[in-house]
């Protein structure tokens, strides 16, 4: 696939998640104006028994509420679409644990995780890694690391690795869900401007 129809896919992608989001936040907006008008109409309701100061505190309460409910409702809804957001990242992520880049970053995992364990001698480690992903790591340190004592487990995580010392103790992390989550926050502003233009509200 060229580079402009790999271009062209990203845009394609993006344009039907706005047009997710659009439809999502407008119908949340669509709740939220319904909750104010309903309270509007509760509060004029209330209001006919009441004297004049009474009226003005229950109308403020019960606007004040409406408005708050119509809110909350506009960002849960704006939270829904960033989450899944992330979760179509993440498949596109998985349907990448096949490819020479991902076996790339794989390697260079493990010879991290080996430099952080190399203060404690010849101890076996443990690493747990993916299924799939358990062979080629074996391959790994046979043809780098033949003097290094590791014993393979399997792990249920999409990629990367996680490595202990033989007590448990000390654990190294580097998995795609443990990447992925740390760059979430920055990944969820991102994302939320992306799909809101205006960002998420506060």
């Amino acid at each position: 696939m060229s580079s402009n129809a790999v271009q062209a896919l990203k845009e394609e992608i993006w344009r039907r998640a706005r047009e997710k989001a659009e439809n999502i936040l407008k119908n949340a907006e669509e709740r939220a104006k319904k909750m104010i008008e309903a309270a509007e109409t509760k509060a004029r309701e209330e209001l006919r028994s009441k004297i004049e100061p009474e009226k003005l505190v229950l109308k403020r309460r019960i606007l004040g509420k409406a408005v708050m409910d119509g809110r909350k409702a506009v960002i849960l809804a704006k939270n829904e679409v960033v989450e899944k957001a992330f979760e179509k990242a993440l498949e596109k992520i998985r349907a990448l644990t096949d490819s020479d880049l991902y076996r790339e970053f794989l390697a260079k995992s493990l010879k991290k995780a080996i430099e952080e364990f190399s203060d404690i001698g010849g101890e076996e480690l443990i690493v747990y890694a993916n299924e799939r992903d358990l062979e080629f790591l074996r391959e790994k340190t046979r043809e780098l690391y033949p003097s290094v004592k590791l014993k393979f487990r399997k792990g249920d995580f999409i990629g990367g690795i996680i490595v202990m010392d033989s007590a448990e103790k000390r654990v190294f992390y580097d998995t795609i869900e443990s990447r992925f989550e740390a760059l979430r926050p920055v990944l969820r502003e991102k994302v939320a401007s992306l799909l809101f233009k205006g960002g998420e509200e506060k």
